[in-house]
C-alpha cells in the first residue's frame, strides 16, 4: 500500500503535467480548425514532424532522468548537474541538426504529406516558429526528465499550468485572432509556453540540486 501511495504522489503530477504540456497543441488545433481545413491540415503536417523531433529529445531526456537517478542513490549531487547540462548540450546540438535538415529539405517532405499546394504554404508559414521552439522543446524536456528523476514533480505542475494554460494557450488565440496573423500566429505561441516551461524548470532543478 505504501509503495503504490508513492508511486501515485509521484506519477499523478507528471501525468497531469504531460495532459497539459499535450493540451496547448491539441488547443491550437482547434484554434487551426476555426481558420479552415487547409489551417488544421497544415498544424497536423507540422505536428507530426515535430513529433519526430520530440521523441528524439525525449529518448535522451529518458537517459538523463536513468543516470541521474543513478547518481541520486550515490548522493552525488554534483554529477547530477553535471548530467543535466551535457544532456541540455546534446538535445541543443541535435536540434540544430534536425532544424537545419529541415530547412533544406522542407518541400520534399511537405509533398510527402500532401500535394495540396494551399496546405504546403501554410505548413511553410509554421515552421520560422516550429524551428523557434525546438530549443524550447529540447530545455523543457530535459529538465522536466531531470526533475522526475529526483522526485520533484508538484512544483512542475504548477509551472506547466503557467506556461501552458496562462502563457502558451492564450498567447496562440491573441496572436491568430485578435493581432490577425492567422494560422502562424497560432503556432508563434509555443515557443513562448514551451521556452518558459524549460525556464522554470531548469531553475527549479538548479535551485533542488545546489
Amino acid at each position: 500500500l505504501q509503495g503504490l501511495l508513492h508511486i501515485s504522489k509521484v506519477g499523478l503530477p507528471i501525468g497531469c503535467q504531460l495532459s497539459l504540456e499535450a493540451a496547448s497543441f491539441n488547443v491550437c488545433a482547434v484554434f487551426m480548425g476555426w481558420l479552415g481545413v487547409g489551417a488544421l491540415a497544415a498544424h497536423q503536417i507540422a505536428c507530426t514532424i515535430g513529433t519526430v523531433c520530440f521523441t528524439v529529445y525525449y529518448g535522451i531526456g529518458a537517459a538523463v532522468a536513468v543516470r541521474i537517478s543513478h547518481f541520486r542513490a550515490a548522493g552525488n549531487w554534483t554529477e547530477i548537474r553535471a548530467i543535466s547540462i551535457v544532456g541540455y548540450l546534446m538535445t541543443t546540438c541535435i536540434a540544430i541538426i534536425l532544424s537545419l535538415v529541415l530547412f533544406i529539405f522542407m518541400n520534399p517532405l511537405i509533398q510527402l504529406f500532401t500535394p495540396d499546394a494551399r496546405v504546403a504554404d501554410i505548413v511553410c508559414t509554421l515552421m520560422p516558429a516550429f524551428f523557434v521552439y525546438q530549443f524550447g522543446d529540447s530545455l523543457q524536456t530535459i529538465y522536466a526528465n531531470a526533475l522526475r528523476a529526483i522526485e520533484d514533480v508538484n512544483n512542475m505542475l504548477f509551472y506547466s499550468i503557467i506556461a501552458y494554460g496562462i502563457v502558451s494557450i492564450p498567447q496562440s488565440y491573441f496572436f491568430a485572432f485578435v493581432l490577425g496573423m492567422n494560422a502562424p500566429g497560432v503556432w508563434w505561441a509555443l515557443p513562448f509556453g514551451l521556452t518558459t516551461a524549460g525556464v522554470l524548470f531548469c531553475r527549479r532543478f538548479f535551485k533542488v540540486t545546489r
